[in-house]
């Protein structure tokens, strides 16, 4: 299959700057690219398994939503913490 594909030129010379870097042609390294994104899996099948057991669980949006900003929190106080400890 081929494709054409309009890059502005700043993007094309990003492009073929990171293709010399690595010693490929500029179609080599811009099919490589596509297909190793293409082969990664999605966020949606990542977090399958998560949205899975939450339903399961019968945790909603909105309390997994508060728990992470618990956690994040928490998490930030303990930096915080860590800071003033490291303070003269």
């Amino acid at each position: 299959m081929t494709l054409t594909i309009d890059f502005a030129p700043e993007e094309e010379a990003q492009l073929r700057q990171r293709a010399a870097e690595v010693g490929k042609e500029l179609g080599t390294f811009v099919h490589d690219a596509m297909v190793y994104e293409a082969s990664r899996p999605s966020l949606a099948e990542i977090l399958a398994p998560i949205h899975d057991a939450t339903e399961k669980a019968g945790i909603s949006v909105d309390e997994i939503d508060r728990m992470a900003d618990l956690a994040l929190a928490e998490v930030r106080r303990e930096r915080r913490a860590a800071i003033r400890r490291e303070e003269p």
